[in-house]
């Protein structure tokens, strides 16, 4: 065939099918539009209908927005509750979580007003008719709706005391409010460094310039931070900071619009808490505390200088310790009604990740000398679970007494009283007791171990993870477990039968045959132990 009449030919079926890909021939009809819908989310919110929600907004919320918000929450910024098109600025307010039916005082919009944001006139006053017309707007989908059947859990905590109850307990009510440096804003040439323990910093430039507090060339950082619902004088501020010499060790700080202060910071041997001071005597300074939201601003004097969190305590005598835990308390949550263990219980670290949200991390589930199994975790923030806080949903393993740790991930959460009202529980989708560690040991030696014993030795003895070749069986039968390499619940979906269907080290002819082999001995192994 001649090769020109090969290239069009080839060329033709190419252009055919880009033009079926690309639709220009609308092979598949005529092309639909993406557009955004609310089927469902009232619903689920508040257990009304869509078009019945979309009414009522129209003659409740939205004439405010329309008439006092348009400057900023029309098109431009988030959320678009001021959009000239009404479903728009319906969805803005209702997907983003930004009214509370249940609770319409807790709005997010309702407390943007009482925090002095865009009032029109009294803020107290703008903060109360907003809260109305909520409330109207929530009877008018109350009586549209159609309940839902209630969100059944395997198990419910009790919820903790308020966050500020439980860290006036843990700190001896010192630590009053803090704040994180990565929460702040910043302005070139400041930059965030995510070393631990996290840290604001100019970088050194070499010229070790002393920079002066309205150098407009400074780095700055603009740190939010919560007060406590009543406004409260004389505190003293303090940084966990690294000045690792004298030509990097000062910053300039003010508080709530104050006038700024060379902040002159004695050289520490890596992160320490200093209180802050003024001047090179280093002369004592209070600081006083709004009730609401606190600014605090951080100017670079001194490149180098690292800045990693802000306290506020009002006990002039109390002198912070450790490397960023202020304000930060664990919070435990008793499993014992589910879970007969002595000591079972749920843990996360909360602190404060700016003014407006708290930061979880740390999420472990403790349960002395037995295995649990745990999936679908939700916090409830106040009794209710709001789907933008689901990052522990995922969590679905057997959790090894020796390593307790669910997640290794944070979770920001925005407060919602404050921490003189949070309150905060969890919920369980499956919450149950398993075998304990030396019945699982015992059932891993006569199934899996012997598998492994004889055909995966050459590698994963000692020098290639997992070691579930191991000489020693604890090992080999932890290393299993604490990385996830089985699944008792779906043995077929165990990470180390889905290796020998890929083909991976399989020891006849057949990887299936072998894989198969495999999900019997894990099937057997979760059996023993009540998987």
């Amino acid at each position: 065939m001649n090769k020109n009449v090969l290239r069009f030919g080839l060329t033709g079926i190419l252009a055919t099918v880009a033009v079926a890909f690309t639709q220009c021939g609308k092979p598949f009809g005529v092309k639909g539009e993406l557009t955004y819908s609310t089927n469902g989310v009232a619903r689920s919110i508040a257990g009304g209908d869509d078009a019945v929600s979309l009414e009522a907004f129209r003659t409740t919320v939205y004439p405010m927005t329309r008439q006092h918000c348009v400057s900023c929450h029309a098109v431009s910024q988030q959320p678009v509750h001021a959009s000239p098109d009404l479903t728009t600025a319906h969805n803005a307010l209702v997907a983003q979580f930004k009214v509370n039916f249940s609770n319409p005082s807790n709005s997010r919009i309702v407390q943007k007003l009482r925090e002095n944001h865009q009032c029109w006139s009294s803020c107290a006053d703008n903060a109360r008719q907003m809260e109305l017309a909520i409330e109207t707007w929530a009877n008018d989908l109350g009586s549209s709706a159609t309940p839902d059947p209630v969100q059944q859990y395997a198990f419910v905590t009790q919820p903790t005391l308020t966050i500020a109850q439980v860290r006036q307990m843990v700190t001896n009510n010192t630590i009053t409010a803090s704040t994180v440096a990565a929460s702040a804003t910043l302005m070139a040439p400041m930059i965030y460094n995510a070393s631990e323990p996290g840290f604001i910093t100019v970088p050194v430039s070499g010229s070790n310039l002393t920079k002066a507090n309205n150098d407009a060339t400074a780095g700055v950082a603009t740190f939010s931070m919560m007060g406590t619902g009543v406004a409260r004088t004389n505190g003293a501020l303090w940084g966990l900071v690294n000045a690792p010499n004298g030509s990097e060790d000062s910053f300039h700080v003010a508080m709530n619009g104050g006038a700024f202060l060379d902040w002159q910071i004695p050289v520490t041997n890596g992160f320490q808490w200093v209180k802050v001071t003024s001047g090179a005597g280093r002369a004592v300074r209070n600081f006083n505390l709004n009730a609401a939201a606190n600014t605090i601003t951080i100017r670079e004097r001194e490149d180098g200088a690292q800045l990693a969190r802000l306290l506020w305590t009002q006990d002039q005598n109390f002198n912070p310790t450790g490397n960023g835990t202020a304000g930060m308390v664990t919070l435990s949550f008793s499993l014992e009604g589910k879970i007969p263990v002595p000591g079972a219980r749920l843990e996360v670290k909360i602190e404060d990740y700016d003014a407006f949200s708290y930061r979880l991390t740390d999420l472990r589930l403790v349960v002395p000398n037995r295995y649990a199994y745990v999936k679908g975790i939700r916090l409830l923030l106040n009794g209710q679970f709001n789907p933008q806080f689901s990052n522990y949903t995922y969590v679905d393993q057997l959790v090894n007494p020796a390593s307790p740790a669910l997640s290794p991930a944070s979770m920001i959460v925005l407060k919602e009283n404050g921490e003189a009202g949070d309150r905060i529980a969890f919920a369980f989708d499956t919450l149950d007791l398993r075998g304990d560690p030396a019945q699982s040991l015992a059932a891993f030696q006569t199934t899996v171990y012997p598998i492994t014993r004889q055909y995966c030795v050459t590698c994963h003895v000692a020098t290639q993870r997992p070691f579930h070749a191991s000489a020693t069986p604890q090992i080999a039968h932890d290393d299993l477990i604490n990385r996830y390499m089985v699944d008792f619940q779906n043995p077929q979906s165990s990470r180390i039968v889905e290796k020998i269907m890929e083909r991976h080290n399989c020891w006849s002819g057949n990887c299936t045959n072998d894989a198969t082999t495999m999900r019997n001995a894990i099937q057997q192994w979760g059996q023993s132990i009540g998987n």
